[in-house]
């Protein structure tokens, strides 16, 4: 009898050892990979790595600098961008109209006169019946501002000053504008039509 007891006994604290080891090996192999969990999580989410990253490349990084052009390469730049820096000074000079000196220079049957920034051209001449003097004429001259490309309509009469232009109406279609220079006097009969010379050019 004590024999079957004793072999009872052990055959219940074997069975107990053996469902006891699964458990524990079960128990350790979770907590294992919890901790591997946790610990990759960490080195995932630490600051300290993602700078020191930041920080290789950052050391990785080598100052650029930019070719330098030889004195002769500029020389040729300079040379082939000329041609198109005159054609702008050009385009500058036709805005402005005329140069003084041509200005000066205007002479004979003319539809349109430049004095100073402004140009001049005749579009009427009207008659004032009710004045009974030189004064009975007037010319309607269109001014045109060439900066600002603005114009308006201007009245003169006989002896009247345009700009120093002295002004003296001669046709329905025709003024005569009359300058006085250092060596000469310069002359321009304004016409709205532009032909050949009148009897009114011929005659002055």
């Amino acid at each position: 009898m004590l024999k079957d007891v004793g072999k009872s006994s052990t055959n219940k604290v074997n069975s107990m050892l053996n469902s006891l080891i699964p458990n524990k090996l079960s128990l350790a192999i979770l907590i294992l990979s919890l901790l591997w969990v946790t610990v990759d999580a960490v080195n995932r989410l630490t600051p300290s790595n993602v700078s020191a990253s930041d920080a290789k490349q950052v050391t990785n990084i080598v100052d650029l600098t930019l070719p330098q052009l030889s004195a002769q390469t500029l020389s040729q730049l300079a040379l082939a961008y000329k041609p198109y820096q005159s054609d702008i000074k050009q385009s500058k000079n036709n805005v402005k109209g005329m140069s003084t000196l041509e200005q000066a220079q205007q002479q004979g049957l003319l539809k349109s006169l430049f004095i100073d920034t402004n140009k001049v051209e005749l579009k009427a001449v009207i008659r004032n019946q009710a004045v009974k003097s030189n004064k009975q004429l007037t010319a309607l001259l269109l001014i045109t501002d060439i900066k600002s490309n603005k114009s308006r309509i201007e009245k003169f009469t006989n002896d009247d000053l345009v700009y120093g232009y002295k002004l003296l109406i001669k046709a329905n279609t025709q003024v005569i504008l009359t300058r006085k220079q250092k060596l000469n006097e310069q002359k321009v009969i304004l016409t709205m039509y532009k032909r050949k010379a009148s009897k009114l050019e011929s005659s002055h």
